[in-house]
């Protein structure tokens, strides 16, 4: 199984105690795969910014994600700001079985 970066699309700010759906990239060229596991990095959490273990749909390298930010105050995170990895099937389909 490869482990790709996941990195966010442009900058974005979160509004205090809010879930946000999230635009990402992934850095690979995933053309042929169109699901992958995305596992999110740890030292978000520090900022009390949350996202999830999810299988995500994987259009052109792109796919969308939620986060919650559990903070009483906005927080911006940055254009390219890695978010987590992603788990690619080895299998010629690109599906997980």
């Amino acid at each position: 199984q490869l482990r790709l970066p996941v990195l966010l699309t442009k900058e974005i700010t979160l509004q205090p105690n809010s879930e946000k759906c999230i635009n990402i990239k992934i850095l690979s060229s995933m053309n042929k795969t169109s699901e992958a596991l995305f596992e999110p990095t740890t030292y978000l959490h520090s900022k009390a910014i949350f996202l999830i273990n999810a299988l995500i749909k994987v259009e052109g390298n792109r796919s969308r994600i939620m986060n919650i930010n559990a903070n009483d105050c906005q927080k911006t995170l940055s254009k390219n700001t890695t978010l987590g990895h992603t788990g690619c099937p080895r299998s010629p389909r690109g599906k997980f079985t």
